[in-house]
């Protein structure tokens, strides 16, 4: 077989090849508006497409940088669905969890905090063995550790 031949099956090959929309093609992320993303497939025979993020937990939402990379899928085979999961390692610059509403920093049991006392409080008590009752003022910030945190979000250390 010529090198000719050889050279007009490949293209022929490659030009008929069918894309299976059941699997998983690597991409890489382009831009990001909301949650949806604008992926460049590895493979040559998809074209660059929008698809939607997904992660597998309701609620959730994230905010993935350019150049980062994962899986491109399609819903239920449909190539006008495409999805957008399973990130490499490192590559989200925020996650949140729980859904609409303003999302705040999570603490981990262990870390440190700093509680800020309000300016006067009433106290009542005993100093040194006698009753005390009055106003405590504290004027900086108490430093602590998150003594218990939720069984709901875990975090590994």
């Amino acid at each position: 077989m010529s090198s000719f031949t050889r050279w007009v099956e490949a293209i022929i090959e490659r030009v008929t090849a069918r894309i299976d929309y059941f699997a998983l093609y690597g991409a890489k992320v382009v831009t990001q508006s909301g949650q949806t993303v604008e992926v460049v497939p590895d493979d040559p025979r998809l074209p660059g497409c929008r698809a939607e993020l997904r992660y597998g937990i309701p609620g959730t939402s994230a905010k993935i940088p350019r150049g980062a990379r994962g899986l491109l899928g399609f819903t239920n085979g449909d190539p006008g669905r495409p999805t957008f999961a399973l990130y490499e390692p490192g590559d989200v610059l925020e996650l949140v969890f729980g859904g609409s509403g303003e999302a705040r920093g999570v603490g981990r049991a262990g870390d440190p905090v700093a509680l800020a006392l309000p300016p006067a409080m009433l106290v009542t008590g005993t100093v040194g063995g006698q009753p005390f009752a009055g106003t405590m003022t504290i004027a900086t910030p108490v430093a602590g550790t998150i003594a218990a945190g939720s069984g709901k979000v875990l975090a590994a250390t």
